[in-house]
């Protein structure tokens, strides 16, 4: 039975992971908290030529111009979103030669920089994030004191990996999470804080092991038991020594990982890697595991224009786009985002057009009134639209979902005949039984 069942379910394999996030774009900001400039008008064009090879862009281009009677340098910021899923650890979504800036037709050369991502675009959230020093914090300071630790474990373990087992080393630290921050690069296995105590537990693998330990604003006090990884663990006799230590500022220690192959300032690196100790921490206490780049960033373009008063000039800027992709059709779904709110913040914005150049179907769209042209779709509006831009692409009109619902009646049919095969041969059997019983005794 159990071989005969292997084919029937593994046809259910098509119901692993169908969904793929992308990345939301969104349109060029001003970093200055009062500026004057207002948007004369706005063209976003989408050219979606290949959409599973990461190829698509967006330009989006500006007519700003300066209504004031005096000369204004604008700040500006444009912020392309964290890196999409589907793009980790491939080699063909190094987009870095997709992303171009103009002003008047000519290409010009912006600041790179970069901010920690929470996910989701946030206008107040992530422009605030894009500072020129390094971020004021009530804990992580650049003096702040930090320590590394290199402990040394020997564990009697009686036997115990022999059999399989790991082996916890638990250590119970002081209840002050005000004060103490604590960094285990790898082998945390749990951790937990109760009324009476706070306590991080390690896996060792092996019974003569070494760990790397920091603490951020004290030093760490090491007072370890051990134990089984069994259900009823076993409690087993062990050392633990330091065998180096190094006391640096916190500051040393987040520039000693600034990668050397990945270019970013020293501040973007400080500010982007105190974010994430902020916000990635447990308990304010416990954290696990260094930054990653580029997936936990944000880029942005950071650059200035010079209007003289009543200029009027463009400016435009070229990405790639990320779409939303969904398998689970019998032909994939392409979802792309734009986010139109942040334009919101200009003094004036009076005219969006909207292209879409795809031999592709719409499927649908927010905001709608989008209308078929030779090339693709494209929309008109006379101001800024409420909420944000979506559209969904595909490569039919009317894909369906594949439905796994052939596949469970299967499932369901094949276990009703292996179950009325079972009863007609337990019968037979019986049969046959009672048969052999009356034969031999009369």
């Amino acid at each position: 039975m159990t071989l005969l069942l292997i084919p029937v379910l593994s046809l259910s394999a098509n119901s692993a992971m169908t969904y793929w996030n992308g990345s939301d774009g969104t349109g060029v900001v001003s970093a200055d908290e009062e500026c004057p400039i207002a948007v004369e008008h706005e063209t976003l064009t989408f050219s979606l030529t290949d959409s599973d090879a990461g190829t698509d862009r967006f330009a989006a281009e500006y007519t700003f111009r300066n209504p004031s009677d005096m000369h204004v340098s604008a700040r500006l910021a444009f912020p392309f979103g964290s890196r999409p899923s589907y793009s980790s650890g491939k080699s063909g979504y190094d987009d870095t030669s997709l992303y171009h800036l103009y002003v008047n037709g000519e290409e010009i050369v912006p600041q790179i920089r970069y901010t920690w991502t929470s996910g989701n675009f946030s206008l107040d959230r992530d422009l605030l994030r894009l500072r020129d020093s390094y971020m004021e914090d009530a804990f992580y300071r650049p003096d702040l004191p930090v320590y590394r630790y290199k402990l040394h474990f020997s564990v009697d373990d009686e036997g115990k990996l022999a059999e399989g087992l790991y082996i916890n080393a638990r250590n119970v630290v002081r209840n002050e999470p005000a004060g103490i921050r604590w960094l285990i690069e790898d082998k945390l296995s749990g951790y937990g804080q109760d009324e009476k105590e706070t306590y991080f537990q390690i896996i060792l693998n092996q019974t003569e092991e070494d760990v790397i330990i920091y603490t951020f604003g004290s030093e760490g006090e090491f007072a370890f038991t051990y134990q089984t990884t069994e259900s009823k663990p076993t409690e087993l006799k062990g050392t633990c020594t330091v065998s180096e230590k190094e006391e640096m500022t916190y500051e040393q220690f987040v520039l000693a990982g600034k990668p050397a192959d990945f270019e970013i300032s020293d501040t973007d690196h400080y500010n982007a890697m105190t974010e994430m100790l902020r916000e990635t921490a447990s308990f304010d206490l416990f954290l696990t595991g260094l930054f990653n780049y580029p997936g936990g960033l944000m880029k942005w373009f950071d650059y200035t224009l010079e209007f003289e008063p009543g200029e009027t000039l463009t400016n435009a800027v070229e990405a790639p786009s990320y779409p939303y992709i969904d398998t689970g059709y019998d032909e994939s779904l392409y979802e792309y985002r734009y986010l139109l709110s942040p334009a919101s913040t200009w003094k004036e914005f009076r005219g969006l057009d909207i292209i879409i150049n795809s031999s592709f179907e719409m499927l649908k769209s927010a905001p709608e009134g989008f209308e078929k042209t030779d090339n693709g779709y494209a929309a008109h509006f006379d101001s800024l639209p409420e909420g944000e831009l979506s559209f969904t692409m595909c490569s039919i009109p009317n894909p369906k979902r594949q439905s796994q619902g052939s596949i469970i009646t299967a499932v369901i049919i094949f276990y009703l005949l292996v179950l009325l095969a079972l009863i007609t041969g337990f019968i037979w059997l019986i049969a046959k039984l009672i048969k052999w019983i009356f034969r031999k005794h009369v």
